[in-house]
């Protein structure tokens, strides 16, 4: 079977679910992955080695019962990082990749002591890490099972991050002062589970997803509480947030007296906010 011959077998099945062009781009990750090859090159072969053939057979099967194509391969990329994800963490966005830029734009490459909280796999933190080695990264997790992935991306990078099995609604912050803390914590309301993909509901966790609708914001102000208390004066709390309430969320930190920014994403969405401390 050639390269042309399996897209054929590939769309035919798949097309419906997931459209022409995203199963074009499924397939080339796919044989990336199995074949160690550049995506120009799988045109040049005339023949797919054998043994790789079921393994491919295997994604697509997966695919057809819409599990996530990270999941199914075990691994993804953000920003630029190789990460190992599985069915006990989220899958890193694009638009966490921004939020990531966002900081290093700020920050320069002087010592600082970062903390991301809700860590999952790690992404934030490494990514932090991987560009601003000078940098002191903690990452704080309650998930045992996210906490076993995070640990195995530090170490296949390379990357000194001190992960931390601690619930952020309830545990007190350690380690501080810090000069900056991150944080993608869940903040999809349970309301919004219709809007969400097949995929993402099914197979990602909840715990790292929703929030009740009656407290959208109990991540966001617990967090808000601790850097007020942990962060160095002038520091700044960097978040993801939900793109459907960011008036609301202006609204709901205000009492805490930061100074904020408020950030959208590429696609123009309120999806990133800083909230500074003010100096004394």
């Amino acid at each position: 079977m050639n390269y042309d011959q399996l897209h054929q077998d590939w769309q035919s099945e798949l097309q419906a679910t997931y459209g022409r062009e995203e199963v074009t781009a499924l397939l080339k990750l796919t044989l990336e992955h199995f074949l160690k090859i550049e995506p120009v090159r799988l045109r040049l072969l005339d023949q797919l080695p054998s043994e790789v053939i079921p393994k491919i057979t295997a994604v697509k099967d997966k695919l057809a019962q819409q599990q996530p194509i990270q999941y199914i391969l075990g691994t993804t990329v953000f920003c630029e990082l190789q990460l190992n994800v599985g069915p006990g963490v989220l899958i890193p966005r694009p638009e966490t990749e921004e939020l990531v830029h966002w900081i290093l734009q700020e920050q320069g490459d002087q010592p600082l002591k970062v903390v991301d909280l809700c860590t999952g796999s790690g992404a934030i933190a490494l990514a932090l890490k991987a560009a601003r080695l000078a940098w002191e990264l903690t990452a704080v997790e309650l998930s045992k099972e996210a906490l076993v992935i995070a640990n195995e991306n530090a170490k296949q990078l390379d990357l000194a991050v001190d992960f931390i099995a601690a619930d952020v609604l309830q545990d007190e912050l350690s380690g501080g002062p810090y000069d900056i803390m991150v944080s993608n914590p869940p903040y999809v309301r349970d309301s919004e589970r219709s809007l969400m993909q097949t995929n993402v509901l099914e197979h990602e966790p909840e715990l790292a997803l929703f929030v009740p609708d009656t407290d959208p914001f109990l991540f966001y102000k617990r967090i808000a509480g601790l850097a007020a208390k942990h962060l160095k004066p002038g520091g700044s709390l960097y978040l993801e947030i939900n793109e459907y309430l960011s008036k609301e969320l202006l609204n709901a930190l205000a009492p805490f007296g930061f100074a904020m920014d408020l950030r959208q994403d590429s696609y123009l969405k309120d999806r990133m906010l800083k909230c500074q401390k003010k100096s004394k």
